[in-house]
């Protein structure tokens, strides 16, 4: 209880722009995702993540370069290590979009402990998967060696 309590507070922290009074949800149009033509609002929120996603391309593109000056087996390192780096990030990628989607649903219904409750067990859930290919990755480099 106490841990879906702190998670629902860690929520309200993250979304000031819900306001939760008397089991009634009241809300705020601070960024215009109720009254801005869709155009133009998908335009301003989209940018910020085109732009962060070219950096993070970026900074792999750069950092590639920076290790293929150390050698060819620094190199193949890398590129062995791609595959994995790539599926944890994936994992904890699709469970945060569906996280955020099934949420937003729930805090547009109201239903705030519900959300905290779908939100302890995603991030548990992430937690778990992380656990499990790091297991899986100790254990295949112990055989390996």
């Amino acid at each position: 209880m106490t841990v879906t309590f702190s998670l629902g507070s860690f929520l309200f922290f993250l979304y000031p722009n819900v306001f939760v009074t008397n089991d009634k949800i009241a809300m705020q149009d601070k960024h215009g995702l109720l009254s801005s033509p869709i155009p133009h609002l998908l335009k301003t929120m989209t940018l910020p993540m085109v732009v962060g996603l070219f950096a993070i391309l970026t900074f792999n593109l750069v950092d590639t370069f920076f290790i293929s000056l150390l050698g060819t087996h620094a190199l193949a390192a890398i590129s062995f290590t791609f595959p994995v780096t790539f599926g944890v990030s994936c994992i904890t990628l699709g469970i945060g979009m569906g996280l955020s989607a099934n949420v937003g649903r729930l805090l547009g219904q109201g239903d705030t402990q519900n959300a905290a409750r779908f939100s302890t067990h995603g991030l548990l859930l992430a937690v778990l998967l992380v656990a499990l290919a790091s297991t899986l990755g100790l254990l295949h480099y112990r055989a390996a060696l």
